[in-house]
């Protein structure tokens, strides 16, 4: 997979001396099944995001992403094709 799209803090204008962030490279899925797309609810904050996460040291890309998949929706999944930018 490659990589199509990185944001800095600059990019959606959070910059703060305050905040301690790291880079870490991430992947997310639009997962269709019977002309639906699954999204995730995060109750805590109130919002909804695509499947995916963070990929862990070792990992390719793919890997990381359906292990992440797995875990948040208990789905195996099929990487059919990749967003071009």
């Amino acid at each position: 997979m490659k990589l199509i799209l990185e944001l800095e803090d600059e990019d959606i204008g959070m910059h703060s001396e305050k905040v301690k962030m790291k880079k870490r490279t991430a992947a997310r899925a639009i997962i269709f099944k019977n002309n639906k797309i699954a999204l995730l609810h995060v109750t805590k904050d109130k919002y909804h995001k695509l499947p995916g996460g963070g990929v862990e040291k070792g990992e390719t890309i793919e890997e990381g992403l359906k292990r992440e998949i797995m875990e948040e929706t208990g789905c195996k999944i099929r990487v059919t094709g990749e967003s071009e930018k």
